[in-house]
């Protein structure tokens, strides 16, 4: 991981994971979303964050169609 982090929310994505958010040991939390690169076997930081920095985060997959807006 590119950062040290704890309390992240973590999801299965296709046949890899993806962590979310997460208290980072500076203090303080992340708004980060890092996807698990299984070819290089490291972390990619995706471009997309959350809305504010989270801790303690549950992460869950729903369908789009459930919320078109988003």
């Amino acid at each position: 991981m590119p950062e040290a982090l704890y309390h992240v929310g973590s999801v299965q994505y296709g046949d890899t994971f993806a962590i979310v958010g997460g208290q980072k040991v500076t203090l303080g939390y992340s708004d980060a979303v890092y996807l698990y690169n299984t070819a290089t076997e490291e972390f990619d930081l995706l471009d997309e964050r959350l809305s504010e920095p989270k801790g303690y985060v549950t992460t869950i997959i729903v369908n789009k169609e459930i919320f078109p807006e988003c």
